[in-house]
């Protein structure tokens, strides 16, 4: 009986993918991905070879976090008000 084998993943840009839990691609084994510093996983972060020897889910990619100074500066509070036509005008102060 031959054990199905899912073969290695492409590597991850900005991050690494482990193989659990012996390091090895076969039946049942994971694969968990995660991220350099500075970066945030989106997608799977887990994917388990299965029988049909293909892996469940689909590939993560490693997103730079944004830094916070950047999203603070748009963080400012803007004020409108409608005209009696429809139209949105600043507000004077």
């Amino acid at each position: 009986m031959t054990v199905a084998n899912c073969g290695p993943l492409s590597a991850l840009d900005d991050g690494q993918v482990s193989f659990e839990p012996d390091g090895t691609t076969v039946f049942r084994s994971r694969a968990v991905y995660s991220c350099n510093t500075g970066f945030t996983l989106d997608g799977d972060k887990t994917r388990v070879c299965r029988e049909d020897e293909t892996w469940s889910g689909s590939a993560p990619t490693c997103v730079r976090k944004l830094k916070k100074q950047f999203v603070q500066s748009f963080s400012a509070e803007i004020t409108i008000c409608c005209m009696e036509i429809g139209v949105l005008e600043p507000q004077n102060q």
